[in-house]
């Protein structure tokens, strides 16, 4: 684990050992007690700093063991939370019936976002934001747009869906970001 992405010091690590169970989790969802050590090791070199670290780690309620066998398998409760979370909204989805946005609303949503950006900074969504907005209202319940920092992924994600949402919006939609 290169030590400059880390979301804590060595000193930090030292007084509060579970600090590893977010960042190995931010990398994989389920992890062994050798991946804990390893992570706890880069960064604590003492043998008994390591030992007491590790027993504070494997001891604490944050961690969550998923599996059992040769290669004992762990998680956290927060990524548990989560996966649950969007087990549950993707069974509403299922349950749903559908969402419908006619194109019409979709065409008069976007030409009203349009005007308002070129009253306020003249501008207009790009071709890709008209694109993204299209994909978000397919009837498939759940999609995914990506693009680089900076391009307008939570504006049309946000703003743009929600006019159009406005504009004759059936079923339910969810936004996560970050």
């Amino acid at each position: 684990m290169p030590r400059e992405n880390l979301p804590f010091t060595r000193d930090q690590l030292k007084a509060r050992p579970v600090l590893i169970l977010a960042h190995i989790s931010d990398k994989q969802a389920g992890f062994t007690r050798t991946d804990i050590l390893r992570g706890l090791a880069n960064h604590i070199s003492d043998p008994l700093e390591l030992r007491t670290a590790s027993d504070q780690v494997m001891a604490s309620s944050e961690l969550v063991q998923i599996s059992k066998g040769t290669r004992t398998q762990y998680t956290t409760r927060e990524y548990l939370t989560a996966e649950r979370s969007l087990e549950t909204v993707a069974s509403e989805m299922a349950q749903s019936g559908g969402f419908k946005v006619g194109p019409s609303n979709i065409g008069r949503a976007i030409k009203r976002e349009n005007d308002r950006l070129q009253n306020r900074s003249r501008g207009q969504l790009s071709d890709e934001q008209v694109a993204a907005i299209d994909h978000i209202l397919r009837p498939n319940q759940l999609s995914s747009v990506v693009g680089l920092a900076g391009v307008g992924k939570k504006h049309v994600a946000g703003r743009g869906a929600r006019r159009v949402g406005a504009a004759g919006l059936y079923g339910s939609r969810r936004s996560f970001g970050g």
